[in-house]
């Protein structure tokens, strides 16, 4: 690798992280919304449960159950953020690694 294509591949990497970060907010927003939907959820069919005289001991699992395709949103958006930022630590990495490349290749 000569001094350019190391110059190349940082510039590569730099517009990647901008890129990805661009993500951030809306996978942020999107995980909030999830959580907060799963939650709202919960609630509204307890209360609905509770007002049919469904037993006690019964109501939080059948709301978890109503609610069961809001849990899979919600674990879907938290993974998906969870792996948004692990992409950015790795190109972070790689730019440090072309960074260290490039400091060596100016030196010799």
């Amino acid at each position: 690798m000569d001094v350019l294509e190391v110059a190349h591949e940082i510039e590569k990497l730099i517009k990647a992280i901008r890129d990805e970060g661009k993500l951030s907010q809306d996978l942020i927003q999107a995980k909030a919304s999830a959580m907060m939907n799963y939650d709202k959820a919960i609630a509204v069919r307890s209360v609905i449960h509770k007002a049919d005289d469904m037993a006690v001991t019964m109501i939080k699992e059948q709301a978890k159950g109503d609610a069961s395709q809001l849990l899979y949103d919600m674990i879907v958006a938290t993974e998906t953020l969870r792996a948004h930022w692990e992409r950015l630590k790795y190109l972070q990495a790689q730019l440090n690694g072309c960074q260290s490349i490039n400091r060596f290749l100016a030196v010799t």
